[in-house]
């Protein structure tokens, strides 16, 4: 729940969304395009690429144009982003494996008011205790989130001033609003089996995550996570994710989720 204190009168946010992966044998291609209505109309575009260099080392990429953003909560409901990220995945051991990504990101209202740029470096460092199903991955993660801020919010149309209807009466968003102050995020995680929430399953797998988590600037957290995936006709997949999370990236608050995916394999 949203607190109506910073944002109100949510809109409904209409998606209509089409994913195509395109499978190579040292590597794999996405290409994702989306119709979204929320604040204002907008059309995310994203194209990644992961391409493996050897039996340990591989590179990920993506380019996105008006994509939704997370970064804070007003985000959420009337922002959008471009972004470049660059990543590199390397296994010393068949056990083991150390993630690193940047990304680049320029942040605007979904009608186009422009609210500056931020930049986020992320490591994860992962250990698998046991591979075969109901596995068992201990990990310790740390994101640091740098913004920039406009020095000020003028410029914006009369299109862009339309977001302050969802804003408490009397209120007018300064430029630390929209973009948060900037913020390490950093916790560690024990998780079985997650990989099934998008990887293909004959079988009903359950899954789940548990971490704790700290906010440089909202404190200690701790994130849930329980799911369940299968396949109903043999050529597809669902998966059925709950959620429960407290001073996560965006919020001190409690946030939950409940998601249902479901996709048919060609």
């Amino acid at each position: 729940a949203l607190d109506d204190k910073v944002v109100r009168n949510l809109p409904t946010e209409d998606v209509l969304s089409a994913k195509v992966n395109w499978q190579q044998p040292d590597g794999k291609t996405t290409l994702l395009a989306e119709k979204r209505k929320s604040f204002d109309d907008y059309t995310p575009l994203l194209v990644e690429h992961e391409q493996r260099i050897d039996n340990r080392l591989s590179l990920h990429f993506a380019l996105g144009s008006q994509l939704p953003s997370q970064a804070s909560l007003p985000l959420r409901v009337a922002g959008m982003k471009n972004e470049a990220m660059l990543g590199i995945r390397y296994r010393p051991t068949r056990m083991d494996r150390i993630v690193i990504e940047h990304r680049q990101a320029d942040y605007a209202l979904q009608s186009g008011g422009k609210l500056g740029n931020g930049n986020q470096t992320a490591v994860t460092l992962a250990h698998t205790y046991r591979q075969e199903a109901r596995d068992l991955e201990f990990s310790a993660f740390w994101t640091n989130n740098q913004f920039e801020r406009k020095p000020e919010l003028s410029g914006f149309s009369q299109k862009d001033l339309g977001v302050l209807r969802y804003f408490p009466d009397n209120f007018t968003p300064g430029p630390g609003f929209f973009l948060p102050d900037s913020f390490n995020f950093y916790g560690l995680r024990v998780s079985t089996d997650m990989r099934y929430e998008q990887e293909y399953t004959r079988a009903i797998r359950p899954f789940a995550s548990l971490a704790s988590t700290w906010h440089s600037q909202l404190g200690g957290g701790y994130d849930i996570r329980l799911g369940v995936a299968g396949s109903v006709l043999g050529a597809d997949h669902f998966a059925l994710n709950w959620g429960i999370a407290k001073s996560g990236m965006q919020t001190s608050g409690l946030t939950r989720e409940l998601l249902f995916t479901y996709r048919i394999h060609y």
